[in-house]
């Protein structure tokens, strides 16, 4: 096959529904079309294995689905709005997990009515914290794919009262509660509904966010340096900010970014933090037409330098004329920025150190 009949297939026309072949951790990805002329459901793909043609009894049809979901919907309205959080909204939250488990797709609308009513059950106050990660688990549950909604587009959440629960823990003296006995939440729970909360936040509210977080930060104290670092990486959104918008563009800020990780060197946790955030925002930023790259991509050269050097200590290959690149009384200092570390099981920095073994090193050196 020459070259131009090739270039005559590689065509758009002959791949209509091209934009659906992105995968959830890839940037763009647009629905070229709803599922259907009624009300669109909560997919921009449709499902590629025919699971309600293989299974070995009748299903109830779409109408039966339907009207099993408006009951548990209607039950559940009735219990949040009864206050009966335990065990009404924990029973029929548990009926809805059943139903989704089942392949059933509810409608695009319905899903961000879900999504919004378990952020904020899960953050509300007053509600025992076994029965708020009940919520929170569902909330996951209902965000996990990117292609059920679309970031920002389709919802957008409010940061602060994440934020507020969040502070409680790694900032105690400003939130009022360093003699409190009552903060029973769980901050891993926390630190994941960010790395779910995160794509929904507003991109605008940035300036907003980096004006909460940057008070706190220093080197005198070099805890709160790590608390915010942490902050910025759980919190701050990465996806673009509207085109009219030249004062968020990513080279605004960048340059506090990289002045913010330069002040604390030899840090491991700092490395794995900043190479984290950047990566993300490098990565959502390819989709938008108006942001600028250069040869060196986002970042300037300098920027760029010292990213490469840090993958390059991460993979801890030499780098200077240092013995060791960290220095483990850096890290240690971290004190409650410790708690902002995200899960090393789902976000790894760097693959682990495994020891040489002696034959291979031998055998290496023989030139077997």
């Amino acid at each position: 096959m020459d070259a131009s009949s090739l270039k005559a297939i590689l065509t758009s026309d002959n791949f209509p529904h091209a934009s659906e072949i992105s995968r959830a951790t890839s940037p763009g990805g647009e629905p070229a079309a709803v599922n259907g002329s009624s009300e669109p459901k909560a997919r921009v793909r449709p499902r590629t294995y025919p699971y309600f043609d293989y299974l070995p009894y009748p299903l109830e049809d779409e109408t039966e689905r339907e009207r099993t979901l408006r009951e548990i919907l209607n039950q559940l309205y009735v219990s949040v709005e009864a206050g009966d959080f335990s065990p009404g909204a924990v029973h029929w939250t548990r009926e809805l997990r059943g139903w989704l488990s089942l392949k059933f797709d509810p409608t695009r609308k319905e899903r961000i009515n879900l999504v919004k009513l378990y952020y904020e059950l899960s953050l509300a106050p007053g509600i025992d914290p076994g029965v708020s990660e009940r919520f929170a688990s569902m909330f996951m549950l209902l965000t996990k794919r990117k292609h059920y909604l679309r970031p920002v587009k389709d919802l957008t959440l409010d940061w602060k009262p994440l934020y507020k629960e969040l502070k409680a823990f790694v900032l105690p003296t400003e939130s009022g509660l360093v003699h409190s006995t009552n903060l029973k939440r769980n901050v891993k729970t926390l630190t994941k509904l960010c790395a779910f909360a995160q794509l929904f936040i507003d991109p605008c509210e940035v300036p907003a966010m980096l004006e909460e977080f940057l008070p706190h930060y220093t080197t005198s104290f070099s805890e709160g340096a790590f608390v915010v670092a942490g902050l910025i990486n759980l919190l701050l959104p990465t996806s673009p900010a509207p085109a009219d918008r030249q004062d968020l563009l990513p080279q605004t800020y960048l340059p506090t970014h990289f002045h913010l990780w330069s002040l604390v060197g030899r840090s491991k946790t700092f490395d794995t933090t900043y190479l984290d955030y950047l990566s993300r925002l490098a990565r959502d930023s390819l989709t938008a037409a108006q942001i600028p790259f250069s040869e060196h991509g986002l970042f300037t050269k300098e920027q760029s330098s010292l990213i490469f050097t840090a993958t390059l200590r991460l993979l801890e290959i030499p780098v200077g004329q240092s013995s060791s690149p960290y220095s483990a009384l850096v890290d240690i200092s971290s004190g409650l920025g410790i708690m902002l570390d995200r899960d090393t099981r789902k976000h790894p920095c760097c693959p682990p150190h495994r020891p040489l073994d002696s034959n291979v090193a031998l055998s290496c050196l023989s030139g077997v």
